[in-house]
């Protein structure tokens, strides 16, 4: 559905979408700022500013992550405050999702051609074997799961960008982190791409996804 919307986007719309998308991500980074906390633009939105230099078109979200250490509560209740609650999972003790829709000039959810615009945030836990984990919550998944595990190396520390005429933070050895998300392919646009489900609390921690030695 989003994928069939989004595709067909004038380029009016596209630059319409940019502009609410841009503006989000800057009012979270914000409010991150704030509070003394360091995010990175993560998943489909660093995939697209990496590898295209701007959003991917049939992707309506976006996506930051932040190292536990760096969220509060008060983080977490500004967010609260600003946006309406898509998905608020766990504590900070535990393995936590936060999601949150854009809100209209009405207090609704933001609508563009029909479809909601939304920001997740990507906690990421410590392991013990040089890795961090985080969790998401999908349309499939209504629980948080715990997704396989990235290089802690690669977001305990961060590079800058220009991104849509501000400096943003990407994790460090950008394409070791994208080849852990996407594949040794990554760098190839691919409107069908699905997580693998072997992504979820994979018990054997052996690093392989899809056939592949990501890290």
């Amino acid at each position: 559905m989003l994928n069939k919307i989004f595709k067909s986007l004038s380029n009016s719309e596209n630059e319409a979408l940019c502009v609410q998308r841009t503006n989000l991500l800057f009012e979270a980074l914000d409010i991150i700022e704030k509070h003394n906390g360091k995010a990175w633009l993560d998943c489909g939105t660093l995939l697209g500013a990496y590898r295209d230099g701007e959003y991917i078109p049939w992707d309506v979200d976006v996506d930051l992550g932040i190292n536990i250490e760096d969220v509060t509560e008060e983080m977490l209740n500004d967010f609260r405050d600003k946006y309406n609650i898509r998905h608020d999972n766990g504590n900070l003790d535990q393995y936590k999702f936060c999601s949150f829709y854009k809100r209209d000039e009405n207090g609704d959810n933001y609508k563009f051609r029909r479809c909601n615009l939304w920001i997740d945030l990507h906690m990421y836990y410590p392991n013990y074997d040089g890795t961090r984990t985080m969790t998401i919550t999908t349309g499939k998944i209504r629980a948080p799961k715990k997704i396989f595990p990235a290089p802690a190396e690669c977001i305990e520390n961060l590079e800058q960008i220009e991104w849509q005429g501000r400096k943003v933070n990407i994790p460090s050895k950008t394409v070791k982190y994208l080849e852990q998300w996407y594949g040794y392919d990554w760098d190839v646009p691919n409107d069908k791409w699905k997580m693998s489900p072997s992504w979820y609390d994979n018990p054997t921690n052996d690093k392989i996804i899809q056939g592949k030695t990501l890290f």
